[in-house]
């Protein structure tokens, strides 16, 4: 997987594991708190990762032509 993507802080236990997995590029934090990260990691492990933590992938991507 290589993408953008966004999380809420409350996120932060996911956000730990793609650091963990050494996954994160680079990352912005925006004034609301979210983290916006850049993320190249196998696509197994990217898959897992979401799995493990109940998250759809869809739904964090990152689309900054909002």
């Amino acid at each position: 997987f290589r993408g953008k993507i966004s999380l809420h802080p409350q996120m932060g236990k996911f956000r730990a594991s793609l650091y963990q997995k050494e996954g994160v590029v680079a990352e912005q934090v925006l004034e609301n708190g979210d983290c916006v990260m850049d993320i190249c990691l196998a696509e197994k492990d990217w898959q897992m990762l979401l799995k493990q933590s109940a998250i759809d992938g869809r739904k964090i991507l990152f689309n900054d032509k909002l």
